[in-house]
């Protein structure tokens, strides 16, 4: 007979306890999660936006009273049931601006706002192109009237904005406290800096709240220019008219003539190699700084641009990669050289710091000058696949409050659920549904540029796009403001820049632009939709290389017709190095 010993059996005892208790855990935990789910389901259908007021009354009431006739064509689609409008998330208008309505006079009524956070728009002129000195507002193509002046829209509107106002402020100023603003201001803000960032804050959302409900008209709506706050605007302008007689009249019919428009923030030594580079006499250059840009840089630049007669440092704006505020940027600046101050040119082509062209500058405007293409852009990949759905604009519906009237930079977003798809136009939305490379790194014809200017649609776009939240918006925006205006295949065709990601030591592990560099301990990935085998390159055909590679891949961008790449840095020795190789060996070979 087997004899089993007391210690044995408390042992198995002991052991099927734990096995048991362990899958007691694993039953609780698995039931958990999903119940976590349910019960965050529950609370935000019931109680609104999770970090908002849960108070039902901050929730958008029904309508009582729709003024709309549904048998106005204008109107047709507006009118809605009441049992539709008890949305949370979205402020509900139910009236969109008409062409009878006095867009134009814009300007509240003298009924008081409820809450004093608003008090101010009570005499507030929103005619005035630049409010509060605010680098993103425009609300003089609005109807504000329409918000402010009837009771159960400011009602809507007061009681939507308050907490979110509140909530960017109180963010704000943490932030500003734990970080230091300044150097003159290292433990926050000053009274009178959170009052206007309050009252920035409140402009924004009110703006955005409009375009939301389709009570701003494009139509009237004109692309802002080069703010005349600009530090020496006027002697610029005057410069480059001066300029400009002499240029057209020495120009090369052969060779194109380019305005370069260049967004630089640092790194001095690669700007000027990148300026050497491109320079033709007959050519613009634009070299566009932040206006909060360091002070020794500014002067670095400023010193760089003496010794030549076309090139001209603009200081204005804010620039915030968490947005598309470059993008914005940009626009304005085609806005100011193409119809104020109506330059000649062939192409325009836009650029960061870190880029430099693959081709000497003769090279370049010899080939844009025989190409008989409008537009370089290039359809991008995300991850490895193509991109081709409407949920691209759900970067636009995100959106990031911006304290851009004062010193300090502050920003916070949104959260998610503040507007909906249907706060996105619908010809907007389906325009967006594709990605290429960024648009602040494009060439454009001059035809290109000016239907861009003159479209509607692309402006409304580029007026949304201004508070979007994060980065990588520009990689949608652009091609969905050249499909706006019919040209998106061309648009997708050809890449104007090379471009990486990554530069870690493990693949996959970053997707941060990367600077280029010959370094074989580095990986990159390239997500160029358009790129074809090559017959320089020894890696394989997959989206991931070495930096040993970094040449093959170069050269054969060149045989593809890409003219510039990026990022290169003046700081780090192997990519100096290989723009060194890019001077000496690429720009004197003719590409396959």
């Amino acid at each position: 007979m087997v004899q089993i010993r007391r210690e044995d059996v408390r042992r198995r005892s002991r052991a099927f306890g734990r096995s048991f208790v362990g899958f007691l855990r694993f039953l609780l935990v698995s039931a958990l999660i999903p119940m976590l789910f349910l019960v965050r389901f529950w609370w935000t259908t019931h109680h609104g936006i999770p970090g908002l007021a849960v108070d039902n009354n901050l929730r958008m009431p029904p309508l009582q009273v729709n003024d709309n006739d549904p048998a106005d064509p204008a109107n047709a689609g507006t009118h809605l049931d009441d049992d539709s409008v008890d949305v949370p998330s979205r402020p509900i208008i139910y009236d969109v601006a008409r062409k009878g309505d006095n867009v134009k006079d814009n300007q509240p009524s003298t009924s008081s706002i409820s809450s004093t956070l608003f008090d101010f728009l009570n005499d507030f002129d929103f005619t005035k192109r630049i409010p509060l000195g605010s680098d993103v507002v425009e609300l003089y193509h609005c109807n504000v009237p329409k918000v402010l002046s009837e009771p159960l829209r400011r009602s809507n509107f007061t009681l939507w904005a308050e907490p979110l106002v509140n909530n960017a402020v109180a963010a704000s100023i943490k932030a500003a406290a734990r970080t230091g603003v300044s150097s003159k201001q290292p433990t926050g803000l000053a009274s009178s800096e959170i009052d206007l960032m309050r009252k920035e804050f409140v402009l924004e959302i009110l703006e955005m709240y409009a375009n939301a409900q389709g009570l701003c008209d494009f139509e009237m709506y004109q692309v802002p220019s080069v703010p005349i706050t600009t530090p020496n605007l006027e002697a610029i302008q005057t410069r480059i008219r001066v300029q400009e007689l002499d240029a057209v009249e020495r120009r090369d019919e052969n060779l194109a003539r380019i305005i370069f428009v260049i967004v630089a923030f640092r790194d001095v030594d690669h700007l000027e190699r990148l300026l050497h580079a491109i320079h033709l006499p007959q050519h613009v250059i634009i070299i566009q700084l932040e206006r909060r840009t360091e002070s020794a840089f500014v002067a670095a630049v400023h010193n760089l641009v003496q010794e030549y007669e076309n090139v001209f440092v603009l200081q204005f704006g804010t620039v915030l990669y968490k947005t598309d505020s470059v993008s914005m940027i940009n626009y304005r600046i085609m806005q100011w050289i193409t119809l104020e101050l109506e330059l000649e040119y062939d192409f325009y082509v836009t650029l960061d710091g870190a880029s430099f062209p693959l081709i000497d500058a003769t090279s370049l405007a010899q080939t844009l000058a025989l190409s008989p293409r409008r537009i370089w852009l290039g359809e991008m990949t995300q991850k490895g696949a193509v991109v081709n759905d409407e949920s691209q604009s759900v970067l636009l519906k995100q959106k990031r409050l911006i304290f851009t009237a004062g010193a300090p930079k502050l920003h916070k977003r949104l959260p998610r659920r503040t507007f909906d798809d249907n706060s996105i136009p619908q010809r907007i939305r389906a325009a967006m549904t594709r990605k290429t490379n960024s648009g602040n790194q494009g060439i454009y014809r001059r035809e290109i540029v000016s239907l861009l200017l003159e479209n509607a649609a692309v402006r409304e776009l580029f007026a949304i796009s201004k508070y979007g939240c994060c980065c990588c918006l520009e990689e949608r925006n652009w091609v969905a403001a050249l499909t706006l205006i019919g040209c998106q295949t061309e648009a997708l065709e050809q890449p104007s820049i090379f471009q990486v990601w990554g530069g870690a030591m493990t693949c996959g592990s970053s997707m941060n632009n990367a600077v280029l560099s010959r370094n074989e301990s580095l990986c990159y990935r390239t997500e160029d939709a358009t790129r074809s085998t090559g017959t320089n390159r020894t890696a394989s055909t997959t989206s991931d290389f070495l930096g040993n590679e970094t040449w093959d891949y170069l050269q054969d961008a060149k045989a593809q017709g890409i003219v510039f790449a990026r990022k290169f840095s003046s700081d780090d020795p192997s990519s100096v190095q290989l723009l060194e190789q890019i001077e000496n060996q690429l720009w004197s070979s003719k590409a396959d």
